[in-house]
């Protein structure tokens, strides 16, 4: 099942352990960990002479996670019409 806002990502609900796309704290903190993400990504390239360094599409994956967050900042009203409307 297409899972919120994004593009690329699909779930399997499993009762229980559904993300709740309409809980805006849910939405912020998956968006700050995402970004966590892309920051440790870029320094794998840079750490230990890029050893860990992984390929460029792992990065962009990533970006685009935060990327489709975007329209989320506001956590206002946008957030809860833009929810609706897909949950619908």
């Amino acid at each position: 099942k297409k899972w919120g806002p994004f593009s690329d990502i699909e779930i399997m609900e499993w009762e229980g352990f559904v993300p709740d796309m309409k809980d805006i704290k849910y939405i912020h903190q998956l968006k700050a960990r995402m970004n966590d993400r892309v920051n440790e990504i870029k320094a794998f390239g840079k750490e230990k002479g890029g050893y860990d360094k992984l390929p460029d599409d792992a990065l962009e994956a990533i970006k685009k996670v935060v990327d489709e967050l975007a329209p989320f900042d506001d956590g206002g009203e946008t957030l809860r019409d833009i929810f609706k409307n897909l949950m619908e």
